[in-house]
């Protein structure tokens, strides 16, 4: 006797064209735990909302209101991508729209005809995702057997992407769109990317560059490391400076906001890069952005702030360029508080500082201040001014 091969299934969605109208999620835990079940091995679950025209957000619905990352809610559109009129909607809780309405199926007695509902756009993402698996590179399919949950995610997160954006589901779906099969396997037949860094961007104060960027997704990120170098370094000279470390968040599909100030930068014209570094050691340089800081044009003494102020208190000034024979000159500058007296009972600063703003923290505790009336002057050669704060213990 031939011996028989085991069968070996690979489950990737499963779909529920059924539930129960105005169900609480509270009040059925297990059947909505058990999509986070599937999810975490591997499986998305796409469910049918109701086929009645009420906000699931505040009527509830189960299992389309189930809080599960792995429950793809599911409404029903029309040929002219109008919502069905006799189809649930969500803000938060119904993720994107499908044909549902008049569509070619199966009937009792071997037979086909057209029918309407939820239950007949829901099977058209469930089918979406199986082809998605299909159609995947293998780096989103290595990616995805070594990583379920976040793989399992990924794919979902694709198929959300790639939706058609209607004004029907505006404002009342997740996703605001209508499915597209086309373009979530376009986008998840190319291969996957590390990390996918969407933008890197900067904004210049007068005496700081901020600088922002995003990523798409990340594999297995450690961080980056923020690196600066002077203006004509390209990025296969030396000349580059490591200034600064922001982590990253290992695994994730999910867009992340990343932030790096450089402080008390002299002017000048300077070149940022990021150097992505992952968990094995491997690095990806971001391209290079140019940033040019212009010298203040004159000289200013901000306002403490805050003020009144207990214990601490902080002083910000500005230092314009002068014009000397050195591109970077050094200017003797000068910040004392006093009394109302005059007595001098402190002194901030009393060193050559470069063109540029600068903060400096003044502190009554470790002076022993008593509350009152103090002033703090700032000189820098024939520049001088003073201005009044108040400690109130």
């Amino acid at each position: 006797m031939k011996r028989m091969e085991p069968l070996v299934l690979f489950i990737v969605a499963t779909n529920s064209s059924f539930g129960v109208d105005y169900g609480q999620p509270a009040n059925y835990p297990i059947w909505c735990a058990m999509y986070d079940s599937l999810g975490v091995h591997g499986i998305l679950s796409c469910g049918a909302t109701a086929n009645l025209n009420i906000n699931i957000d505040v009527s509830g619905d189960v299992p389309t209101a189930c809080p599960s990352e792995y429950m793809i809610a599911v409404t029903n559109t029309t040929r002219s991508d109008a919502k069905n009129s006799g189809a649930a909607y969500g803000l938060t809780t119904i993720d994107l729209g499908a044909p549902g309405t008049s569509i070619l199926s199966t009937n009792v007695n071997s037979t086909y005809t057209n029918k309407t509902g939820t239950s007949m756009a829901t099977p058209m993402v469930t089918g979406a995702i199986a082809l998605m698996y299909a159609a995947a590179d293998t780096t989103r399919l290595s990616f995805y057997k070594s990583n379920l949950t976040t793989g399992t995610l990924m794919f979902r997160d694709v198929l959300f992407n790639g939706v058609d954006s209607i004004s029907a589901l505006q404002g009342i779906t997740v996703t605001g769109g209508r499915l597209n099969v086309f373009n979530a396997v376009v986008e998840i037949s190319s291969p996957i990317v590390p990390v996918e860094l969407v933008s890197f961007n900067y904004e210049l104060f007068d005496a700081s560059v901020d600088l922002s960027w995003i990523t798409a997704t990340e594999i297995n990120n450690q961080g980056f490391e923020i690196e600066r170098a002077s203006l004509g370094t390209t990025p296969f000279q030396e000349g580059w400076t490591t200034i600064g470390f922001v982590p990253g968040f290992g695994t994730t599909t999910e867009p992340k906001s990343y932030s790096f100030i450089d402080k008390e930068i002299s002017a000048g014209t300077y070149n940022y890069r990021l150097k992505q570094i992952d968990f094995d050691g491997s690095i990806e340089y971001s391209n290079v952005i140019e940033v040019e800081a212009v010298a203040p044009n004159k000289f200013s003494l901000e306002q403490n702030y805050p003020n009144p102020f207990n214990p601490s208190t902080k002083i910000k000034f500005t230092i314009p360029a002068v014009e000397t024979r050195h591109a970077s000159s050094l200017q003797m500058i000068t910040m004392k508080v006093f009394d109302i007296l005059g007595n001098e009972v402190a002194t901030l600063v009393n060193e050559e500082l470069p063109a540029g703003e600068f903060e400096f923290k003044f502190s009554s505790g470790i002076r022993n201040l008593v509350s009152g009336i103090y002033f703090y002057k700032l000189i820098a050669g024939p520049f001088s001014e003073t201005k009044k704060m108040i400690l109130a213990k």
